[in-house]
């Protein structure tokens, strides 16, 4: 037996992070060769998968902070512009309710007055290269690398609040 059909057996057999350490290994020892490319294949189908893993997580967290946002909107009219619109003390879900709905092992960021479409929201599973994005112009669900979605908050908000697992953001204004 070859060692890509080791990897294969140990993927099959449901030691995935196992089964990548030894495709890279082929691809290093063994560059250039058919086995290679099929270890190289299999890495980056191995790597759709973990994505696909982690949007699966990440999409209940998205879908429950929009649907906080958008029943705002349905009751006032807009999108709250700050925490402090969110926690008014007349909406029943505010911060402390979406602190409290954010899961462990999961990073949430929700920049309120955000540019396009009134606000953004951030998921980025602890650990994870990649994280999701979602805001107010319903275009989907966007991934993006970690350090992506940092450079973005870094460059558009500051962080006002954090509570628990969320960190709630406020847009920087542009100054002139």
């Amino acid at each position: 037996m070859n060692k890509f059909e080791e990897a294969r057996q140990v993927e099959q057999a449901g030691q995935r992070d196992q089964a990548e350490d030894l495709y890279r290994k082929i691809t290093f020892k063994y560059p250039n060769t058919p086995g290679a490319e099929k270890a190289k294949a299999r890495l980056e189908k191995i790597r759709k998968e973990r994505e696909q893993e982690l949007l699966k997580a990440s999409l209940p967290i998205l879908q429950d902070f929009q649907e906080v946002i958008e029943g705002y909107r349905s009751m006032y009219g807009s999108y709250p512009q700050s925490l402090k619109d969110l926690d008014n003390g007349e909406y029943f879900f505010d911060s402390d309710y979406l602190a409290e709905s954010a899961p462990a092992g999961f990073d949430v960021y929700l920049s309120l007055g955000a540019a396009a479409g009134g606000y953004r929201i951030w998921v980025v599973p602890q650990g994870a290269v990649v994280g999701f994005m979602l805001d107010g112009t319903h275009s989907g669900v966007r991934k993006l690398t970690r350090d992506d979605i940092l450079a973005e908050i870094e460059r558009t908000s500051q962080r006002k609040t954090q509570k628990g697992q969320v960190a709630f953001l406020e847009t920087l204004t542009e100054r002139g």
